[in-house]
């Protein structure tokens, strides 16, 4: 399921065709996937997944940070943790630079938004 998501993401994220890109955000949109708009002189909205992240996360939180930002929306992917041999080789083989990692601290109100995890502590953001 994770790879079909991250397929259909990245398919259309980085399309260059208009049309296709519009068809997948309007579909996102009508699903009310993303809750609300902002603009991009707004604060940054913080993407990641779970504290070992594995390839399906890292790509997941690239591919999003990347849709929002397609939307306008200000937003940057970070990893929890250091990147394991498969996801190093994957992000060089496609010419992707690393995630930075997380700050240790994000000031209150921070906008977050978690992809690929499953951690019930993550969920007290």
């Amino acid at each position: 399921m994770i790879f079909i998501l991250i397929h259909l993401l990245s398919k259309f994220t980085f399309c260059t065709d208009p049309s296709k890109t519009m068809l997948f955000m309007d579909i996102l949109t009508k699903r009310r996937f993303l809750s609300r708009k902002t603009h991009s002189d707004q604060n940054e909205v913080f993407v990641f997944g779970h504290r070992s992240p594995d390839t399906d996360s890292i790509m997941s939180a690239l591919v999003y940070a990347s849709f929002l930002r397609s939307m306008q929306i200000n937003a940057k992917a970070y990893r929890l943790g250091d990147l394991n041999n498969e996801s190093k080789f994957v992000l060089k083989t496609a010419g992707i630079e690393e995630p930075d990692m997380l700050p240790s601290h994000l000031a209150d109100g921070t906008e977050i938004a978690l992809v690929d995890h499953n951690e019930s502590e993550l969920n007290q953001f």
